[in-house]
């Protein structure tokens, strides 16, 4: 999986989280996720190893702090 694969996964997994919480999505995360992933895509023509790094080091922060959430709602859609 690509670094700015990752870095997309972590942005949709910050949206259900909010989603679940009943929030709506934040603009901000759309463009934190295109600027993120375009940023990441440009540092792994010149070092692919450290942008992969990063982007793993996103979707776990993103799973640490929304993952929770998200599997919360997940669990609430399910159950209907």
């Amino acid at each position: 999986m690509g670094p700015a694969m990752l870095i997309g996964l972590a942005g949709g997994l910050t949206l259900i989280g909010q989603m679940s919480k009943g929030q709506p999505p934040h603009p901000r995360v759309f463009l934190g996720v295109f600027i993120a992933g375009a940023g990441v895509l440009a540092l792994a023509q010149w070092s692919p190893e450290v942008a992969q790094k990063f982007a793993g080091v996103v979707l776990t922060t993103s799973i640490l702090t929304s993952g929770y959430d998200a599997s919360k709602g997940a669990a609430r859609a399910l159950n209907r």
